[in-house]
């Protein structure tokens, strides 16, 4: 099963990716903030989720903070920029990614706009994407490859496992 979502979530990144492409050229509106490094009170925070989930008894290898150079203007553009990311992997090497909000607000406002993105560009695309899984924590977030283990470690660290679902075409 876990390979089934892997290979869902490689496709989707891939048409991310290829979005992000095309759209390269476009420029940054100028209320986009250029941020140059994560927020170190977010990173504190993506790293106490990370040590709780170790302690829960959920490996979560090679731990880091994402490139904040990876988050350039096309992202930006598409998505808000949260106050840290960083990632580790699972036991089945599955990938975690911790997100880290200024609010819960802002929370909401990136899990709407990914949403939409994805389902957007899946629908272009004619995959068929259920949407991503995340444990929802106010101010944070835990994006999981499955939702099953969104339920599973959403009680170690105190958030709600939830499914971003892409809406389902009417025929």
């Amino acid at each position: 099963m876990m390979m089934k979502g892997k290979w869902v979530h490689i496709g989707i990144g891939a048409v991310v990716l290829a979005f992000a492409a095309a759209s390269a050229a476009q420029q940054p509106t100028a209320d986009k903030a250029q941020h140059t490094s994560w927020d170190a009170a977010a990173l504190h925070t993506a790293e106490g989720l990370a040590t709780k989930l170790r302690a829960g008894g959920i490996k979560c290898d090679e731990y880091k903070p994402e490139a904040i150079e990876s988050y350039g203007p096309v992202y930006r553009e598409r998505l808000p920029l949260p106050a840290a990311v960083a990632s580790c992997s699972t036991h089945a090497d599955e990938d975690l990614t911790f997100e880290v909000f200024k609010d819960p607000a802002h929370t909401q406002d990136f899990i709407r706009a990914k949403q939409a993105l994805l389902c957007k560009e899946a629908a272009k695309t004619k995959l068929q994407f259920p949407g991503f899984p995340y444990v929802d924590g106010g101010a944070w977030v835990v994006e999981p490859d499955e939702k099953a283990t969104g339920d599973k470690i959403a009680p170690i660290v105190g958030g709600q496992s939830k499914l971003a679902a892409c809406p389902v075409p009417t025929q």
